[in-house]
């Protein structure tokens, strides 16, 4: 569902089938170098559909951060 809005996933803080997605959900690596213009992009396509841009990374531990 996120490739529509350039992301990988969506996040929804309820049922999806009951609420819209609130987060639009970009998976990067650990050590990835995140381009400003990307962060950018990210937050002007969040806005226009009236999400928040999130960046997500799976630690060696298997913990996802934020």
């Amino acid at each position: 569902g996120g490739l529509k809005y350039g992301a990988d996933y969506l996040a929804y803080k309820g049922d999806p089938r009951m609420h819209h997605a609130e987060y639009m959900v970009v998976v990067a690596a650990r050590n990835e170098v995140i381009q400003p213009s990307h962060l950018v992009s990210i937050g002007r396509v969040g806005a226009a559909a009236s999400k928040r841009g999130l960046i997500a990374s799976v630690g060696d531990d298997g913990i996802v951060n934020y």
